[in-house]
C-alpha cells in the first residue's frame, strides 16, 4: 500500500555493531528534529574511514549492518538532503538514501472466527472455515491432497509485527534460539542481539519477537498453525519452525534498514524462505542489497503485491516489485477463484495468485480471526515453498520458485494479471518433484 512516508522513531538495539560515528549533540541541538538515513560503503572501507565520513556531517550511528556494509544513522532533518548529496560524492560511499518508512500491506479485518467441530481431516475444529485449503469447488490450493504426501515443512521466517509466542496453536511450531539464555540480559551467542531466545525484536532492541499488533500472528498461522491437533485452524504446514522477526511496531510501521536487518537475521539463522507481507512505493538500495544477500544464501523472499487494486507494472510496491530472481510477488484470489477486488496485479511484476480474501487464522490474543489482503495470500505461498524445499531435501530456491509458478492452476481470471496466469496449487507442485 502506498502511503506518505513520515518519520517514526524506533529504539536502537542495545548491542551496537560498531562505534558511534559522532558524539551525541549538546542538549540544545538534541531538540532538533532528526532524520533517518542509510549509508552503504564500498568494499574495503575500514571502520575508521566509515566513522570519519559519517562524523563530517554529525551523523549518529544507530546500527551497522555488517553483512550489507551499511550504516543506519540519524542526521539533522533540516539538512538531510544536503547531507545525502555530500555523502553520495564520497569515494568510500556506495549509496546514501532515506531510511524509508514501510507499512503493512493493510488487510481488511474480519470478525473473530467462530469454531465448530469439523468431520474432515485434519481434525482442527475451524478447518471447515478454511476454503483456501479444503478440497471442494477448485478455489483452494489442493492442500488435502498434498497432505497425503507431506505435512512437514522447512523453516520459514516471518518478517512482520512479531508473533504471539504463547498462542496454543502456534507455540510448538515457533523456532527457538537454543544458544541464547532466556531473559538474562546478555548476548549469549554473540550474534549482536540480546535475549533473542524466540526470534528477534528489532523494534524494542532486545528480547523475543512478541506481537503487539496481530498481523504477524495471522501470517504465522497461515503458514504453520499446528495441524490435526483438534484445535483452531490448520496451517498449510502442520509442522514447521517459524522464525519470528519483529521489525514493525504496534501500528504496523517499520523502516527499510530494519527490514534489511531482519532479512539478514533470518538468513543467518537458517531460513531459506522469508515471508514479507509489507510494502512501500519507494525502492531502497539497502533492502535490495539484503534481498541479494538472501539470494546468495539460496533464500526466497515471498512478498505481498499490495492492496490498492492497481496494476503493479505501473504502480509497483516493494519488496514485491524488486526484479531479483529470488522474489515471488503474490496477488490475492477469492472464494470464487477470481482476482480479489483489492488485489494489485501485473502481468510482468506479479508472479501468481493465492487465496487471500476472508482467510481464517490465528490472532495475537490467543483467538482466531478472518482477514483479507495480499498479506494473507503471501504466507500461503511461503508455506508452499517451505513444503517443497522439505520434500525436495533442500531443493534450491530457483527450483522451488519455478515449481510454484509452472504448476499453478491456470485460470482465465488470472491470465494477463499475473505472470504464471494462475493460482497456487501445492499438490501439483509436489507431484512435479517426483
Amino acid at each position: 500500500m502506498r502511503r506518505a512516508l513520515v518519520p517514526l522513531m524506533l529504539l536502537a538495539c542495545s548491542t551496537i555493531l560498531g562505534a558511534a560515528a559522532a558524539q551525541a549533540p549538546p542538549d540544545n541541538a538534541a531538540q532538533a528534529e532528526k532524520a533517518r538515513i542509510v549509508v552503504g560503503f564500498e568494499p574495503g572501507v575500514t571502520r575508521q574511514q566509515r566513522d570519519d565520513v559519517l562524523a563530517r556531517d554529525g551523523a549518529v550511528l544507530r546500527r551497522f549492518l555488517r553483512a550489507l556494509r551499511a550504516a543506519s544513522v540519524t542526521v539533522d532533518a533540516a539538512n538531510r538532503d544536503q547531507i545525502l548529496a555530500r555523502l553520495r560524492a564520497e569515494p568510500a560511499v556506495a549509496f546514501a538514501e532515506i531510511d524509508r518508512r514501510l507499512n503493512l500491506v493493510r488487510p481488511r479485518l474480519g470478525a473473530r472466527l467462530p469454531l465448530a467441530t469439523a468431520a474432515r481431516e485434519p481434525n482442527d475444529d475451524g478447518f471447515i472455515y478454511q476454503y483456501s485449503l479444503r478440497d471442494g469447488n477448485d478455489h483452494d490450493v489442493d492442500a488435502t491432497n498434498a497432505w497425503e504426501r507431506r505435512t512437514k515443512c522447512a523453516k520459514v521466517a516471518v518478517l512482520d509485527t512479531g508473533v504471539d509466542l504463547d498462542h496454543k496453536d502456534l507455540k510448538s511450531n515457533l523456532w527457538r534460539n537454543d544458544r541464547e539464555v532466556k531473559g538474562n540480559g546478555r548476548d549469549d551467542d554473540g550474534n549482536g542481539y540480546v535475549d533473542d531466545h524466540r526470534g528477534v525484536d528489532l523494534v524494542g532492541g532486545r528480547g523475543s519477537a512478541g506481537d503487539q499488533h496481530g498481523h504477524g500472528t495471522h501470517a504465522a498461522g497461515i503458514i504453520a498453525a499446528i495441524g490435526n491437533n483438534g484445535r483452531g485452524v490448520s496451517g498449510l504446514c502442520w509442522k514447521s519452525k517459524i522464525i519470528a522477526v519483529r521489525f514493525m511496531d504496534s501500528e504496523g510501521h517499520g523502516y527499510s534498514s530494519t527490514a534489511a536487518e531482519g532479512i539478514v537475521y533470518a538468513v543467518k539463522h537458517g531460513a531459506h524462505v522469508i515471508n514479507a507481507s509489507y510494502g512501500t512505493s519507494h525502492p531502497t538500495q539497502v533492502e535490495r542489497n539484503a534481498i541479494q544477500y538472501a539470494a546468495a544464501h539460496d533464500t526466497l523472499i515471498v512478498a505481498a503485491a499490495g492492496n490498492d487494486g492497481e496494476n503493479a507494472d505501473k504502480h509497483p510496491s516493494y519488496p514485491a516489485a524488486y526484479p531479483d530472481d529470488n522474489v515471488i510477488s503474490v496477488a490475492a484470489s477469492d472464494e470464487s477463484d477470481t482476482l480479489a477486488s483489492f488485489s494489485n496485479w501485473g502481468k510482468k511484476s506479479v508472479d501468481l495468485a493465492a487465496p487471500g480474501d476472508g482467510i481464517a487464522s490465528t490472532w495475537n490474543d490467543g483467538s482466531y480471526r478472518y482477514l483479507s489482503g495480499t498479506s494473507m495470500a503471501t504466507p500461503l505461498v511461503a508455506a508452499a515453498a517451505a513444503m517443497l524445499r522439505k520434500q525436495g531435501d533442500g531443493l534450491p530456491a530457483a527450483r522451488v520458485r519455478k515449481l510454484l509458478l509452472k504448476h499453478a492452476d491456470v485460470k482465465k481470471p488470472f491470465k494477463g494479471k499475473v505472470a504464471s496466469g494462475g493460482r497456487l496449487n501445492i499438490r501439483r507442485s509436489l507431484e512435479a518433484i517426483d
